[in-house]
């Protein structure tokens, strides 16, 4: 009998069915789309287990049932022995061991009821029906059993079921995540999501409708995995040609020098090189001097952009004559002659790799799209498969259980960004999070509204290509939801213009390892390997993780301070329950950190801790704690002010930032400022830019903001290349950004790690030389909400 072998194949399960009566030869013969000799990826090991008993009659399928789900729930083997002992004593001894021995000690994630007691509706006929029963009956699979909302009902049974089951089993966000089975990795910002949500909802009401960002992710063949250069895949293809006109187009490319990795980023060099240098649709040969001309060159979507949102240089881009593309129109397939003329030619690059597969298929396809693909097409706009997101989804679902919840793809946000000159670059600042929000629900929501399966049908005329979609107002069911050029105008606008997007970290008590886990040799002050051990014999561990901060006031003497003291992550549950603990371990920690006994402790801004990512507010300018340094003598604080400027400099950093990336990942890169975009006059003018940013704005109060090295080396500045000029901008931008660790600012006559905040002293009379108010700020979790408290440097 087949369930005797661990690998099952379809043939084999033919021949069991035949010999069994089961199924005649003809009810076989309609068993097909599966391959005959492969294995069913299940090894069925609950039927082999129990094959013999099966096939003997000695237990029903049913018994087995029984006797697996007894076995999940059985913790010892000698109960599970004793119940099959009482229940099934027609065994022999030998089966009862046999039996209680087999393993079954895992729960499958499909249960009786959802497979065989909900019950949803078949749409085709209007028949109530199961998931099992839809399996069974049709050749539909699960996902779109499940998911299918066109064909089934089931999905909206599944949120109504789980929607009610929560409401009688009230449970944690930290259970319901692990009922998800969400990674530890993606619960933060999970939960960090729905606290905005919550104080969104207290300014706003409940929301109508709630749109949850996609990314585009990392395929899993491309993780860890470095991109090679478009000049290295080039050359290395070009090794498996062996026609003259590919050395020719070899010397080309090697004549460009170290340009050719600029070069090549534009899409019509390299379709070019990769075309062997001709036309996709005529076999012309094209004229590398001659790309740059719009009117004689174009770059062609082999699916219209019109109809597929697909941008991939790879599969869907080619590099024809304008004259034949203007032939070809924008009609899907390709016409008959082009494809009978080009066929081989094509064949030729798919052979040598030149071509993959898919944009082969593209190219000699003979059909239409069908409404299927068409649909296909769209719903990818509108579709997820994140996890983060499903749980988030499913989480605001159930909150706000009469809200519509749309999905939006990363990249139409990105292609609205590149369409509209709304460019994103990240180390300008940090608000482009926030601007991406803002255009995912701008874009996500003409998307969902124009595509929209109650009023939209494939028979309307519609574009997918970005600049036409916001160009034309969008209409649905009587109501302008998009006026089309005027709307477009005033989204770039805000995009552009930041300065109204709130910043704002999350506070919260650090948690995780206790200190640093290589124990360290004998010394004082150590944290012991083990209880009662002297560190000052056998070592110990060292850098004590901190969990909070307290400010603790003491004397010594006559003399009065407040003191920043952290507090070590493995006593901060007691010092928040204990007072008198608290008490105690501030004088041992103050004398440990201060290496003097005091006299005397007190709190005096009460028993509230501070967590990490407190704000302060130093003057107006805001930092947050991050952590402690100096063994506790000093703080860690990063900049909460983001840095604001014009769309310009914006555009103009990015260049910046993408010359010294190209200049660090290849030494011998050439400069080029007509390609670069960048120049001597451009670096002198955002130097004083920054300058002045340093001087008269709220960054004149940042701790060690270095503004008189930047000065006093502008002369150096303008004396160095092109190159080291944007190395060093760059360098002089972090001052405004939250790296802690500092920059290098020694070509101007600085230090290596200038600007530094990793060292801003725990003392508040110190803080008093330097500023004249202290507040800590409280801030709602969406920014909306703010709260001082009083002026710390008035309590000493």
């Amino acid at each position: 009998m087949f369930l005797k072998n661990r690998k099952v194949t379809i043939k084999k399960i033919k021949e069991y069915l035949l010999s069994t009566g089961k199924l005649d030869a003809e009810e076989l013969n309609e068993i097909s789309g599966l391959d005959m000799e492969g294995g069913i990826k299940s090894n069925l090991l609950p039927q082999i287990a129990y094959g013999k008993f099966l096939q003997t009659g000695i237990l029903s399928e049913e018994d087995v049932e029984r006797i697996i789900e007894r076995a999940s729930y059985a913790e010892e083997k000698s109960r599970l022995l004793k119940w099959l002992q009482r229940e099934y004593s027609n065994l022999s001894s030998d089966d009862h061991k046999t039996i209680a021995g087999i393993k079954a000690n895992d729960f499958g994630r499909l249960s009786r009821k959802l497979l065989t007691e909900l019950e949803g509706v078949d749409r085709s006929t209007g028949e109530l029906t199961t998931v099992m029963r839809a399996l069974w009956e049709t050749n539909n699979n699960l996902q779109e059993i499940l998911f299918d909302n066109d064909k089934y009902s089931f999905k909206e049974v599944l949120e109504l079921f789980a929607r009610d089951y929560y409401a009688d089993h009230p449970a944690t966000l930290e259970k319901r995540l692990d009922d998800m089975y969400v990674s530890p990795s993606v619960r933060r910002p999970i939960i960090r999501t729905l606290d905005i949500v919550k104080d969104v909802e207290k300014a706003f009401g409940k929301p109508s409708k709630i749109f949850v960002e996609v990314t585009r992710g990392t395929t899993n063949d491309q993780k860890g995995k470095r991109t090679k250069s478009r000049k290295a895949q080039i050359l290395e293809l070009y090794k498996e040609c062996k026609d003259e006109d590919v050395r020719i187009l070899e010397k080309q490319l090697e004549a460009m020098g170290e340009s050719a990795e600029n070069r090549l980023q534009g899409d019509k060099l390299f379709l070019y090189f990769i075309q062997l240098g001709k036309c996709a649709y005529s076999g012309k040969n094209i004229d590398i001097e001659s790309l740059g001309d719009s009117k004689l060159y174009d770059i062609d979507h082999i699916y219209p952009q019109s109809v597929v949102k697909d941008d991939s240089i790879l599969n869907n881009k080619v590099l024809c004559l304008s004259e034949e593309n203007g032939k070809k129109s924008d009609k899907y397939p390709i016409q008959s002659d082009i494809r009978s003329s080009m066929e081989p030619f094509w064949r030729r690059l798919k052979s040598c790799g030149l071509m993959t597969e898919e944009k082969y298929k593209r190219l000699t396809r003979n059909t239409g799209f069908t409404d299927e693909e068409k649909m296909g097409f769209i719903n990818r706009q509108l579709v997820e498969t994140s996890q983060a997101a499903k749980a988030v989804a499913e989480l605001l679902k159930e909150r706000f259980g009469d809200a519509e919840i749309v999905y939006c793809k990363a990249r139409i946000a990105s292609e609205f960004r590149q369409e509209f000159d709304c460019l994103k670059s990240r180390s300008f600042n940090d608000l482009h999070h926030a601007v991406d929000a803002y255009l995912n629900v701008v874009t996500g929501n003409v998307y969902s509204m124009k595509f929209n399966k109650n009023w939209f049908k494939l028979t309307d005329k519609y574009d997918m290509k970005t600049k036409n979609l916001y160009a034309f107002p969008v209409v649905c069911n009587g109501e302008t939801i998009w006026t089309g050029k005027e709307m477009t105008e005033k989204v770039v606008r805000i995009a552009r213009n930041q300065n109204g997007i709130r910043f704002n970290k999350f506070a919260y008590f650090k948690k995780g390892a206790l200190f640093d886990q290589m124990p360290v040799k004998k010394a004082e002050g150590l944290t012991p390997m083990k209880g009662g051990l002297d560190t000052s014999r056998y070592g110990g561990y060292n850098k004590s993780s901190t969990m909070f901060f307290m400010p603790v006031g003491y004397k010594i003497k006559n003399k009065s301070e407040l003191f920043i003291m952290s507090v070590e992550m493995m006593y901060g549950e007691r010092f928040l329950k204990d007072k008198e603990f608290a008490k105690k371990y501030s004088f041992d920690r103050l004398k440990k950190i201060l290496n003097k006994t005091v006299d005397e402790v007190s709190f005096p801004m009460g028993f509230r801790p501070w967590k990490v990512n407190t704000v302060l507010s130093l003057d107006g300018f805001r930092v947050c704690i991050s952590g402690s340094a100096s063994a506790g003598r000093s703080l860690i604080v990063q900049s909460q002010i983001q840095f604001f400027g014009e769309y310009d400099w914006q555009y103009y950093l990015k260049k910046l930032s993408s010359l010294c990336d190209k200049m660090k990942n290849n030494p011998n890169y050439i400069y080029s400022a007509e390609h670069d975009e960048v120049t001597e006059e451009k670096n002198v003018a955002f130097y004083d830019y920054l300058i002045n940013k340093l001087e008269k704005t709220v960054y004149r109060h940042r701790p060690n903001n270095c503004l008189e090295t930047v000065k006093t080396g502008r002369t150096r500045f303008v004396n160095l290349s092109v190159v080291e000029q944007a190395v060093i901008l760059l360098s002089v931008h972090q001052i405004f950004g939250r790296n802690a660790g500092g920059c290098d600012l020694s070509k101007i006559g600085g230090v290596s790690h200038a600007a530094s905040t990793g060292n801003f002293t725990a003392t508040i009379s110190n803080w008093k030389k330097y500023y004249s108010e202290a507040y800590i700020v409280d801030i709602s979790p969406s920014g909306l909400w703010e709260k001082k408290t009083l002026n710390i440097l008035e309590l000493i």
